[in-house]
């Protein structure tokens, strides 16, 4: 019993030895880590200023950090480059950061700027850092960056700026303006000129500009008022003021126009579009969304869209496949060519003229004292147009149709229904020759003008 209490005690006393032992090796370790974790930072900034030409263009390549445009009233470029470096070695982080430049050079009469031109690569792998230099000079263990460049120009230049992976700000200058920006935001005031945008994953907030082009990849862009716009977009989100006229192409995005003064172009797959109000347009959808307050004149082209107009001088369908509309109030409604569309109307002032439709639905809540006529050619169409209130010349030749009216109503007219050919002729409601002319041809067509 005393030799088995013995052993007991034994393997006690080597496991606490052994808790003991692996615990002050433990806090080694942790006392080790801040000195395989320190890391070396030293700072730099570069103070530079460039004459340059009235009119010329100022070019400016940067990334690793921010990029700031200001406005200065004298006639120089003015530049200040503030960088930080973070690595494992103190004499690769010095020795580095003593050759980082702002290199500049002109090329017919047109100036280029350039942070850190003498970077060739850099590159992160496995966490081993390494470093290349156009001179061939290598440096490890450079593990942090950042380079914020702040650029002062003077008024009527031509301005060009590129970043990535950070942001472009630009203060209120007198400029012609492009902007590139991969993976970083863009952020201007008041633009006193021209304006493009080239933006691959960021957000842009744009003041007021003159006229703009934009090419977006799943972006974000909000911006106030411009002249004519031009726009190529995908996958991307887009908020406007106040325009002259837009020429959008776009593809899976949303749109929130205010108002457009004159006209617009668009050609579109996949967005939602909320417009306010514009004079005339040309619309190209495909399984869009739309919605519009107010327009002049519209010609579309679509398929599988929903359309909600709130009011239109002029509505004129090329082609429509399978679209919904929704209209408050049009004066003309033209369908050239339509297969299986669905159409409501609040209030139809002059006309509407079904030319070739095949499947559809036609419904038109009220007509206006202003009705200047219809025409309705389909097959298999329904067409609700209720013209119990209004005077017309009625004219109807089709097949396999109904057409409802009240016969009693019908004057110096012709009625014949032979086999499936229904021929009508005759005045409706009291009409005169002057009164508006309702031409009705097709195959298995119903009309109900009551």
């Amino acid at each position: 019993m005393k030799k088995g209490l013995m052993k007991n005690l034994q393997c006690k006393v080597l496991t606490i030895r052994n808790f003991i032992k692996a615990s002050f090796l433990a806090v080694g370790m942790l006392l080790m880590i801040p000195s395989l974790m320190a890391q070396y930072e030293q700072t730099k900034s570069i103070d530079e200023s460039f004459s340059i030409s009235p009119g010329a263009l100022i070019k400016i390549n940067h990334q690793k950090g921010e990029l700031r445009i200001k406005r200065t009233t004298g006639k120089k470029v003015v530049a200040r480059l503030d960088a930080t470096v973070r690595g494992k070695r103190e004499s690769d982080v010095n020795e580095f950061i003593s050759k980082m430049e702002l290199s500049q050079k002109e090329e017919g009469g047109n100036f280029i700027l350039v942070s850190n031109s003498s970077m060739k690569n850099w590159s992160i792998i496995n966490g081993k850092s390494r470093l290349t230099l156009n001179t061939g000079e290598e440096f490890r263990g450079i593990k942090e960056m950042e380079m914020d460049l702040e650029i002062s120009i003077p008024d009527g230049v031509n301005l060009e700026v590129s970043n990535k992976y950070d942001d472009i700000s630009i203060e209120e200058i007198k400029a012609n303006v492009k902007v590139k920006n991969y993976n970083g935001n863009v952020y201007t005031d008041n633009v006193d000129g021209d304006f493009f945008l080239d933006l691959k994953y960021g957000k842009a907030k744009i003041g007021n500009v003159r006229d703009a082009e934009f090419i977006l990849y799943e972006s974000v862009l909000n911006m106030g008022n411009a002249s004519d716009i031009k726009l190529d977009t995908k996958y991307s989100k887009h908020v406007f003021g106040k325009v002259k006229s837009v020429d959008i192409k776009s593809y899976e995005g949303t749109f929130e126009i205010g108002k457009v003064d004159k006209d617009i172009i668009i050609d579109d797959k996949y967005s939602d579009w909320n417009i306010g109000k514009f004079n005339d347009g040309k619309i190209k959808g495909y399984e869009s969304e739309w919605t519009i307050g107010k327009a002049n004149n519209i010609s579309l082209n679509s398929k599988y869209g929903d359309f909600n107009i709130g009011a239109a001088n002029k509505l004129d369908f090329g082609k429509s496949y399978e679209d919904d509309v929704e209209l408050g109030k049009v004066d003309i409604l033209i369908f050239d060519n339509s297969k299986y569309t669905d159409v409501n109307i609040g209030q139809l002032v002059k006309g509407i003229h079904i030319r070739d439709d095949y499947n559809g639905d036609f419904t038109v809540n009220g007509i206006s004292s202003d009705f200047e006529g219809a025409e309705i050619t389909g097959k298999n169409s329904d067409v609700d147009l209720p013209l119990e209130n209004i005077k017309y010349i009625l004219e109807v030749d089709a097949k396999n149709a109904d057409v409802s009216v009240d016969e009693d109503n019908l004057e110096a007219g012709f009625f014949s229904e032979r086999g499936s050919q229904l021929t009508i002729k005759g005045k409706m409601n009291n009409a005169n020759d002057n009164s508006p002319k309702v031409v009705i041809k097709g195959y298995n067509i119903d009309v109900d003008l009551d």
